[in-house]
Formats: structure tokens, C-alpha cells, sequence
């Protein structure tokens, strides 16, 4: 349930310790948006999430559904086509 998480979640999303914390924190925000119906706020969470750590596949996923569900597929493409310049680690 996307207000119980939340509000678990609410505990520790004040103390991300650097960028893939903090991509982690965004990344659960977005999935508790998506469950409740706001695809805008998922949608910021996510980038945010991908800003902090562009490796990040499930956001990266969970992005290109959204996008494209939201009959958005050129921008779900540009999601994807970043992933793909993206240097090996």
C-alpha cells in the first residue's frame, strides 16, 4: 500500500548517504507516486534518481514503461538511448 511505504519510507529518506542513496530514495518515491496514480511526481522521482546514478536499470525501466504508457515514446526513447552512451564501469 503506496501510504503505508511512504510512510516507512519517511524514516529514512532524510539520511541518504551520496549519490546512490540518494538515487535509492528517489527511486522508492517514484514507485510510491506510480502507486498512486501520479505519473508527474513518479516521473521527477525518477529522473532524480537517474541524475544521482545513471546506472540505475530498475529506474531506468520503470521510466521507459511510464513514458511510454503516457503515449510519450520518443521521450522513452531518448531514456533508452541514454542508457546506451553510457560508458562501462
Amino acid at each position: 500500500h503506496p501510504d503505508s511505504a511512504a510512510r516507512r519510507h519517511a524514516t529514512y529518506r532524510d539520511r541518504p548517504d551520496g549519490p546512490s542513496d540518494r538515487a535509492e530514495v528517489a527511486y522508492t518515491l517514484g514507485v510510491i507516486a506510480e502507486a498512486r496514480g501520479d505519473a508527474a511526481a513518479a516521473e521527477r522521482e525518477y529522473r532524480a534518481a537517474l541524475a544521482d546514478d545513471p546506472y540505475h536499470a530498475h529506474v531506468r525501466v520503470r521510466l521507459v514503461r511510464l513514458l511510454r504508457a503516457a503515449g510519450r515514446g520518443s521521450d522513452a526513447e531518448a531514456v533508452i538511448a541514454a542508457a546506451r552512451a553510457l560508458a562501462l564501469p
